[in-house]
């Protein structure tokens, strides 16, 4: 009889992580991915002051992958401006960078990653534990929602995420060096920072109902948003290339699971933290880690669940309520203010949405 070996579904970060933290202690984990190649998804791409020691811990060297350092905030609301520095030191790399660099450090660490296989629901994650001789499975899907394991949006307009790539001039790349930026909007709002290969991210998340008052076109939201935001406006005028916007729909932000359903559950399958706060990508590593952890000290995964849980509490439900505040136009102009004038209060709230 073959000997149990753990299962992994998904080659993310999240994935990645309990990958490398089992390979690393001779467990032999197995990870299927549905993609072929590392794909560079929308969401993802800062890594925050509580990610990068996580990748390090991991043996990732963001630094040599061209990483661009990222070390203020700047929040624009309307008229309203402020500006300070981050807690400590970030980072930001697209997600092809970072998940290729995963994905290779998990596989040099003895972990078996089989791409091209597409898991569809319980019944095929059992039909791949069974035929692989596997023990506990790890779900690591992302925002990909599979059959068996739901995740319902909590609110009842939901989040849709826009993406687009920016090929900016030097003089603009010069004024965003180090800083990422975060543009409030009636029902939504958009960050905005400068990546390894010199274009501009511009992720956006929105109400479903404003995209739908747009007419449901990507072009129609960038032209929106350059009569609302005056600072974003000047960004996309020195554009000198703009890609087409990817998309996700039924974003469930807010969203934190409520049963392990079997599985250990990691990444956004754990708890889905809204964008603005900029903890995805550490949320996804902390829970990875911490599900490799488990399973090597013999945890079940109605433990883990209950345990991360409560972890995934305090960050979840901050970014809920700075989500709220980004989504009002009123509400946004008073707290940028109340930022610019005491700098404090914006880096203790960014210090509310880290996962410890």
């Amino acid at each position: 009889m073959r000997d149990a070996r753990p299962l992994i579904v998904g080659a993310g970060p999240a994935g990645c992580a309990a990958a490398i933290t089992l390979a690393e202690a001779g467990a032999r984990p197995l990870v299927l991915e549905r993609e072929r190649t590392a794909a560079d998804p929308l969401c993802g791409g800062f890594l925050s002051w509580t990610a990068l020691p996580r990748l390090a811990r991991l043996g990732v060297d963001v630094a040599a992958l061209g990483a661009r350092p990222v070390t203020a905030l700047a929040l624009y609301a309307g008229s309203a401006r402020a500006a300070s520095p981050l807690p400590a030191p970030a980072a930001s790399l697209s997600r092809g960078a970072l998940d290729t660099a995963l994905q290779a450090r998990a596989e040099a660490c003895g972990a078996e990653i089989r791409k091209g296989v597409h898991v569809r629901g319980t019944d095929g994650v059992a039909q791949q534990a069974e035929a692989h001789g596997a023990g506990p499975v790890i779900l690591a899907t992302g925002k990909h929602e599979m059959r068996g394991f739901p995740r319902q949006p909590r609110e009842g307009d939901p989040v849709l995420g826009l993406r687009w790539r920016l090929t900016l001039t030097p003089a603009m790349q010069e004024v965003l060096s180090g800083l990422i930026e975060l543009h409030c909007f009636a029902g939504g709002y958009a960050g905005l920072t400068l990546q390894e290969d010199g274009r501009a991210n511009l992720c956006l998340a929105m109400r479903g109902s404003r995209f739908d008052a747009c007419g449901k076109r990507p072009e129609a939201v960038l032209r929106a948003l350059h009569g609302e935001c005056p600072v974003l406006a000047e960004r996309l005028d020195a554009a000198i290339c703009v890609e087409d916007a990817a998309a996700v729909a039924n974003v469930p932000y807010g969203w934190r699971a409520e049963r392990a359903l079997g599985v250990f559950r990691v990444g956004d399958q754990a708890g889905c933290i809204a964008s603005l706060s900029g903890e995805g990508i550490s949320l996804a590593l902390g829970t990875g880690i911490a599900a490799g952890e488990a399973v090597l000290r013999g945890e079940g995964p109605d433990a883990f669940r209950s345990g991360m849980a409560a972890r995934l509490a305090t960050p979840i439900t901050a970014a809920q309520g700075v989500k709220r505040i980004a989504e009002s136009p009123v509400a946004s102009r008073m707290a940028t203010a109340v930022a610019g004038a005491v700098p404090a209060l914006s880096r203790a709230a960014a210090q509310a949405l880290r996962l410890r």
